[in-house]
């Protein structure tokens, strides 16, 4: 069983176990969604247009803690195309062709990515917090 405690001390324990708890699931929220963001790039790589090739190969993530008034640290995962950046909304939504004239139809590959990021890092945290 647990150990004894003083009365007294009894909210700085109740505090240490929950920054503990805290710390824990932070780290695994991290690393599934480093998980999440790979699997994501590789879904991207896979279903991009493949005219010259350098477009899917693009594809990547960025990592990083940002600093944010009232909060201490904010973990972002950015996934973005390093080569194109500019032809990821021209290719998802389409765009109008000047030399022919009307509209290039528009070849969804983003979204779906992006839907099924967003489940599993849904389930992956549903999963954690019941642990």
């Amino acid at each position: 069983m647990g150990s004894k405690i003083d009365i007294s001390h009894l909210s700085e324990e109740i505090a240490e176990t929950l920054n503990e708890f805290n710390d824990d699931f932070n780290e695994e929220v991290m690393e599934l969604t480093n998980t999440v963001a790979k699997k994501t790039v590789v879904m991207l790589k896979a279903s991009s247009p493949k005219k010259t090739g350098s477009y899917g190969k693009g594809w990547g993530v960025i990592r990083k803690f940002q600093y944010k008034r009232g909060v201490s640290r904010v973990y972002t995962v950015v996934v973005h195309n390093k080569t194109d950046p500019q032809l990821t909304h021209l290719l998802e939504k389409g765009h109008a062709d000047i030399r022919h004239g009307g509209r290039v139809a528009p070849i969804v590959h983003i979204e779906p990515a992006e839907e099924l990021a967003e489940i599993e890092m849904l389930a992956g945290i549903r999963k954690l917090g019941m642990k």
